[in-house]
């Protein structure tokens, strides 16, 4: 074996400094870290046709708040949807889901520029 490369992805993987708590419905939930489930979420619009970008706020909005709660607390669509409506859906998930728009803008790197 010629060399050795190790990859670090240790360094991608954001340290928290403090814990972040959202209030919907009457319950408080722990959103400070961000499940596979929500990353799965965003995936999924790239294979089925039959998802979309509503259903990938819902799932990854839920996956989020579901992250500390014991299995038997969880909560699903069906609740969430209660608890939101057609107006504030949107700008309830984007509450929920910034930790990971956040995480996702910093690991994207800038676009190389064109000269004309």
């Amino acid at each position: 074996m010629a060399g050795k490369v190790t990859i670090d992805l240790d360094a991608i993987v954001p340290k928290r400094d403090e814990d972040r708590e959202v209030v919907l419905g009457g319950k408080t939930f722990v959103v400070s870290d961000v499940p596979v489930g929500v990353a799965a979420a965003f995936l999924r619009l790239r294979t089925d046709p039959t998802y979309t970008l509503t259903d990938a706020m819902i799932d990854g909005s839920v996956s989020m708040l579901n992250q500390s709660l014991p299995d038997d607390d969880k909560i699903d669509r069906a609740w969430f949807l209660s608890a939101v409506d057609g107006v504030t859906l949107e700008a309830v998930s984007d509450a929920i889901l910034s930790p990971f728009y956040d995480r996702k803008a910093k690991l994207q790197k800038p676009a190389k520029q064109e000269r004309l």
